[in-house]
């Protein structure tokens, strides 16, 4: 799914796509905030998934933190 920008001889990520996916971790940090969500998350009887959808491609990653994202469809 990662579109790529040349930059030189270098291909460097898409800066939108770094950023759809940081907004989608904020999103899943500002959800672990909430008192509800938060009891959820301690009590280990809810979890939370962050997905990004690719329209181009078709392709869904799931995001797991900081870590790389993880191809669930392509």
């Amino acid at each position: 799914m990662a579109r790529t920008a040349r930059a030189g001889d270098a291909v460097a990520p898409d800066p939108v796509d770094a950023l759809v996916r940081e907004n989608v971790r904020a999103q899943l940090a500002n959800l672990a905030t909430h008192p509800s969500v938060a009891r959820g998350l301690a009590a280990r009887t809810l979890a939370l998934h962050g997905w990004v959808y690719d329209i181009p491609s078709g392709t869904v990653e799931r995001l797991e933190g900081a870590g790389r994202p993880v191809t669930l469809a392509a």
